[in-house]
Formats: C-alpha cells, sequence, structure tokens
C-alpha cells in the first residue's frame, strides 16, 4: 500500500500551497499600501517636522508619555513669546540660523558701502 504522494501530487499540491502563500502575500501588501494611501500625507510631514525639529518626536501611541498640552509649531501658537526662548527645542533657534546668512550679507553690503563709496 502506498501512503505517500507521487511526484506529480507533491508538485501539484506545492503549487497550489505556493499560489495560496501569493494570495495572502498580495492581500496583505494590498493592505499596506492602502494604509500610506491613507496615511502618506501624515508620515511625510512627520518625518520633515521631526528633521527640522528634533525635540517634537514623540512615541506613538503611549499613553504614560502623551501629555494635553501640544509640541512643535502649535505650542508657538498656544504659548506664545514665552514658547519661542525655550532653548533647543524652541524655534528661535531654526529662525536664527535661517536668518543668520541674510543679515551677514546685508552687513558685508552695508559696510562695502561706507568704506569703498566713490567720493564725489
Amino acid at each position: 500500500m502506498k501512503t505517500g504522494q507521487t511526484p506529480l501530487e507533491a508538485l501539484q499540491a506545492r503549487k497550489e500551497q505556493l499560489r495560496f502563500d501569493g494570495y495572502i502575500q498580495e492581500d496583505r501588501i494590498g493592505a499596506h499600501i492602502k494604509y500610506i494611501q491613507q496615511h502618506g500625507t501624515r508620515l511625510v510631514l512627520q518625518s520633515v517636522a521631526s528633521a527640522i525639529l528634533p525635540g517634537s518626536s514623540k512615541a506613538p501611541n503611549d499613553p504614560s508619555k502623551t501629555s494635553t498640552r501640544p509640541s512643535g509649531l502649535t505650542d508657538i501658537a498656544m504659548g506664545g513669546i514665552s514658547s519661542l526662548m525655550k532653548g533647543n527645542k524652541g524655534i528661535l533657534p531654526l529662525i536664527w540660523n535661517f536668518a543668520q546668512p541674510f543679515i551677514l550679507t546685508w552687513g558685508i553690503k552695508g559696510v562695502k558701502r561706507l568704506l569703498f563709496r566713490k567720493r564725489r
């Protein structure tokens, strides 16, 4: 009595198993793509915000670390000028880093105008 499968039956069973695994993987990838389509904007903005303001990233879904007070740019709107002066986590260092080249260029042009202007 034969209890095992013939090689052809084994190949057919393996083919069906692979086809079934393919369908499962297809559904899983489809779910991931749907999630990215629905939440893509939030994910991109969150990664940009964490690159610009490194102190604003939070652990997702951690109820022990969440607070009722917002952070980042909304904190500035809610907290007023005092939130600008928070040191490293505030937006003032970001503004200073952005404005510094413009101020330096303006200052150099002003000094050049004073020193090297044509005398009539």
